[in-house]
């Protein structure tokens, strides 16, 4: 049969009108209404583009025999996603895509028999609205047949422009589309076989009473729904349906529905799906599909699967899927997107922005901070407002987003893992959960808040230690000293001038210093030094997945990427940078002396290529290496080196972290006593005097204020605290430059280091030798090797005779530098003695 033929049966025979496009005077195309049926001359002319024709689609008895959803947009592209969206609901039933030559596309459904208007209008428009697609507006979807039957007011009802020929403005070529490939791109398809398939108007209707309640997917599930079963189904289709996008109420329902048919213990089954959505809501690990595998046949899975993705969307997500697609301006849509999510996250939590200018959202439900413009983030944009964070749409919308929650969002910090709060002289510690310890140095007063409460947040959301209640009596605690410090086997020989007693308090000090921040500006940077072998890498991973998580390991040196070492100190808590003899660029030692002066750092805006923000990162770095990395004396006196010696019997590091794994909460609850111990000790001890002359004061008061803690001894760590001073400017010794420059010199030219000299003189003069010798100068000025001289200072007078004196030279005041010989200096230190 014929093109023009198979027309004319399906959308004129009967018909008492038709309809003819044409142009007015005022150049205005419409379409005029003609009495009679148009011949199949005229329906060639039509396919030929000699005319255009239209046809009504009421018959005479309020019947049809075709239904349309007609796709308009000015956005071809999003003409395309919509008309895919109704295909793809409509599923295996026969239909025509027809890509209409201007802005849109027509969905036709042909069927094997005339039926009524009023249940073909009701099945599109319950489509329409099931999807969430405008009718009115750009984009818009138009459902034929509009009308119940013929009126006095409409008596032949709406008009449709008759498939094929050309579109009567543009003169675009109308053609049947595959919209599986590549739409009007691709191959041409039979007119003439895809206007003979019919479908069976019950199959629609079936489709859409499948769609309209759960009998469907009760049917799938309840032949499983056994004893010995019941409960690993509800765990996974809990699991598995929130991945759908199911809300929790809507899994309740079905499982009650399957409980009262099936039977089974319905409080224990709607347990089964409030705590699977508790853990998805706290990124926890649920079992979904696999479990569901295990339970069902791989058909009836597949058919759960068909049917599941179609039901229960968040109301969010349908409110702005109903926005983009209806009336307004591109822009309009985007800001009232925009604004429905921030209404969301005022209504059902809190908007913070911190001292970095980065904004959080803590979710009221489930106390979870998300980090605008983080993964977590992202996902749940994704989820709750369909916003696709790479496409055009979905990139105005975020920042919009942004935009607005940095004017309404309320200025206060977001910590990670902990918070020492002054005015209440409270300790706040969080794992990564929703729960919250507040400690105030009484332990039968310490409490569990949650993350959000006495408006203290906590970003939790993309990673943390998940731990039942520590305050529980059923957990029973573990000094956690005992693994992290005891075990380490400390560098007994001579030269290490700190004991292994000494370098033991000290560590213990220190990583009690992680959870007070707020009292530590300035922190050192603990290095652990050792030949191969010795657990220096062991040690520092164990701190690290201590405090961070078992997921976390040290972190590698690129010398090309300082932009990676900045991003991940913003991201963490503790830093372990590992080997870092094997690799120590020139722009690490200025990035490690703000971090440990609490200066700021110059990071690219996430997400932002080029877009630098300054922030001031709080993270603690630990550092391994085989011997001192640096030569710097800035660095050298803000770092804490402790020294290790080889381990005779090596432990599996598998089995360090089965250790770990298997203890943690009980190390942790034993973490939280000794921090609760430190607190009572801050209270008692607001005010202390500095106990050792070191640039890292904050450290060595926060050693004087917590030496009397149950788990320090005191004498050891202030033995230590002189120790360490001494070391590090024993190091210092070692690694100069400089020291080497000076022998030779006053070797060479006893005479000329004796004459008093400008530090202009002293850089040029030992600049020359060292060039000479060939030895690493690593001073450009002479300012930088008069700090590094002034470091040095008691040092260079005691073993080298340095000495100084100010003159006024033409009204300034110069400072002078001269040098003696060893053997005067050593005369004078037996001088010193006797």
């Amino acid at each position: 049969m014929t093109k023009a033929r198979l027309l004319y049966e399906i959308f004129y025979e009967g018909c008492t009108h038709y309809s003819i496009a044409k142009v007015s005077a005022a150049g205005k195309l419409a379409y005029y209404t003609e009495e009679g049926i148009p011949t199949l001359d005229q329906i060639n002319d039509h396919l030929d583009g000699k005319m255009v024709l239209g046809a009504y689609n009421l018959l005479p008895n309020n019947h049809v025999r075709w239904m349309a959803f007609d796709v308009d947009s000015k956005d071809l592209d999003q003409a395309k996603e919509i008309a895919a969206q109704l295909c793809n609901f409509l599923g295996g039933i026969g239909f025509i895509v027809e890509y209409s030559g201007n802005k849109g596309y027509h969905i036709i459904i042909i069927f094997d028999r005339e039926v009524p208007a009023k249940e073909a209008r009701e099945v599109g428009e319950y489509i329409r609205e099931k999807l969430g697609l405008p009718k009115s507006g750009d984009p818009h979807v138009e459902v034929y047949p509009k009308q119940d039957g013929r009126t006095e007011s409409n008596p032949l009802g709406s008009l449709l422009r008759l498939p094929l020929g050309f579109h009567p403005s543009t003169r675009n070529k109308v053609m049947f589309v595959d919209w599986t490939e590549e739409w009007e791109q691709g191959a041409p398809l039979s007119p003439e076989e895809l206007l003979s398939k019919r479908v069976s108007f019950e199959e629609v209707k079936k489709l859409v009473k499948e769609e309209d309640d759960f009998e469907r997917i009760k049917s799938i599930v309840k032949p499983f729904w056994v004893d010995g079963e019941r409960h690993r189904l509800a765990l996974s289709l809990a699991g598995y349906l929130s991945t759908m996008a199911w809300t929790e109420e809507a899994v309740i329902q079905l499982v009650t529905e399957l409980t009262d048919e099936r039977g089974g213990d319905l409080k224990n089954l709607v347990e089964c799906v409030t705590d699977t959505y508790e853990k998805v809501f706290n990124n926890q690990a649920v079992r979904g599909y696999e479990g569901l595998a295990d339970v069902m046949s791989t058909k009836s899975l597949q058919e759960l699967m068909k049917f599941a993705g179609n039901k229960k969307f968040k109301p969010t997500l349908q409110m702005a899927d109903r926005i983009r697609l209806g009336k307004g301006a591109a822009f309009q849509k985007v800001r009232w997107v925009a604004e429905l999510a921030i209404s969301h996250f005022m209504e059902n939590g809190s908007l913070v922005q911190d001292h970095n200018h980065l904004v959080y959202w803590n979710s009221q439900e489930t106390k979870q901070t998300l980090i605008f413009g983080g993964n977590d983030w992202h996902r749940f944009m994704h989820s709750h407002f369909g916003i696709n964070p790479v496409d055009s749409f979905g990139k105005q919308v975020l920042e919009a987003v942004r935009l607005f929650a940095e004017e309404k969002a309320q200025k206060i910090n977001v910590h990670k893992r902990h918070h020492w709060n002054r005015q209440r002289e409270v300790e706040y510690i969080n794992l990564g959960g929703a729960e919250v310890y507040a400690l105030n140095g009484d332990w039968s007063q310490a409490r569990l808040i949650y993350n959000g409460d006495e408006d203290v947040f906590f970003l939790n959301s993309e990673d943390g230690i998940q731990l039942s209640n520590l305050l529980s009596d059923e957990v029973v605690p573990l000094d956690p000293f005992e693994f992290l410090v005891e075990r380490l086997n400390f560098n007994t020989s001579e030269s290490v001038l700190a004991t292994p007693a000494q370098q033991k308090e000290l560590l213990k000090a220190l990583v009690m210093s992680y959870f007070f921040s707020e009292i530590m500006p300035t922190r050192p940077i603990l290095v652990f030094l050792a030949e191969k072998g010795a657990g220096k890498t062991s040690a520092a991973r164990n701190i690290l997945r201590f405090i961070e998580g078992l997921a976390q390991d040290v972190t590698g040196i690129l010398s090309d990427k300082p932009d990676a070492l900045r991003s991940s100190m913003m991201e963490h808590q503790v830093l372990v940078l590992d080997n870092l003899e094997k690799t120590n660029p020139p722009w690490l030692t200025d990035v490690l002396n703000r971090v440990s002066t609490g200066g700021h750092i110059e990071v690219r805006t996430l997400y932002k290529t080029n877009a630098l923000t300054k922030v001031v990162p709080n993270v603690n770095v630990i550092i391994t290496a085989t011997h001192m990395p640096f030569s710097e004396e800035t660095v050298f006196s803000r770092m804490l080196p402790l020294e290790l010696s080889p381990i005779l019997n090596y432990t599996h590091e598998d089995k360090i972290k089965y250790e770990l794994e298997a203890n943690l909460a009980g190390f942790w609850k034993g973490m939280l006593i000794w921090i609760n111990d430190v607190v009572k000790e801050l209270r008692a001890n607001p005010e202390v005097v500095m106990p050792v002359q070191m640039r890292l004061a904050d450290f060595a008061v926060f050693c004087a204020r917590i030496k009397k803690a149950p788990f320090m001894k005191e004498e050891v760590l202030m033995k230590g605290l002189e120790s360490m001073v001494s070391r590090q400017r024993q190091a210092l010794v070692q690694s100069s430059p400089l020291i080497q420059v000076l022998e030779i010199w006053i070797k060479q030219r006893p005479d000329e280091v004796k004459e008093w000299m400008p530090m202009s003189q002293l850089f040029a003069s030992t600049k020359r030798i060292a060039s000479s010798q060939r030895i690493e100068w690593r001073w450009t000025n002479a300012q930088g090797l008069s700090r590094h001289i002034q470091a040095m200072e008691a040092t260079l007078k005691r073993y080298f005779g340095m000495r100084t004196r100010t003159v006024r030279i033409g009204g300034n005041e110069v400072h002078q530098y001269r040098f003696v010989q060893r053997d005067e200096v050593e005369e004078e230190i037996e001088e010193e003695h006797a």
